[in-house]
């Protein structure tokens, strides 16, 4: 059982590691992309709050 548990946690530091480096991924392409467009990232961010407050509210 302990060592399910070690294998468990072990698992799960290799996902959130994986999670990580998926969203500094994407998080630079989307500053590529706001920079090559020239794009206003703190409308772009509001925006997205906006959705978010509308799709959870």
């Amino acid at each position: 059982m302990e060592k399910e548990i070690r294998e468990c946690e072990k698992e799960l530091k290799n996902l959130e590691k994986e999670l990580i480096n998926y969203i500094l991924d994407n998080l630079n392409d989307f500053f590529d992309v706001t920079k090559k467009y020239n794009l206003d990232i703190s409308k772009i961010l509001n925006d997205i709050e906006e959705c978010k407050n509308d799709i959870f509210n």
